[in-house]
């Protein structure tokens, strides 16, 4: 479902109001009521861009703010902070990235295809 959903997100937030999109923030509490932090997947699985759709979806919400002059009024959830820091350690360290056998980049173009830097 989260998958679907960014799928649709990264392709019509740009054209839309943030206030759009603040249902799935509920969804979110929904699905997610767990405390945990999820983890990291496996980037060497295709599985693992479905995995972590949600804090993609997440960190398109949050973008949208910036961009917008927003404040979504919600931090990253600590059920999503390990992999919303491990994403960001990858757009920090990109330079480490090559075109290879894992999905560390799928997951960087998932999270921040409508970054417009």
């Amino acid at each position: 479902l989260m998958w679907v959903l960014l799928q649709f997100i990264s392709g019509s937030i740009q054209r839309n109001p943030l206030t759009n999109f603040l249902p799935v923030l509920k969804l979110y509490d929904l699905l997610y009521p767990e405390k945990e932090a999820l983890p990291v997947p496996d980037y060497n699985k295709p599985t693992c861009t479905h995995q972590m759709a949600v804090t993609c979806i997440w960190i398109h919400l949050l973008k949208k703010a910036q961009s917008d002059h927003l404040n979504l009024q919600r931090p990253v959830p600590n059920t999503l902070k390990v992999q919303h820091e491990f994403l960001q350690h990858l757009v920090v360290n990109n330079a480490n990235l090559c075109m290879g056998s894992d999905y560390r980049i799928a997951l960087l173009c998932n999270a921040y295809s409508t970054n417009q830097e």
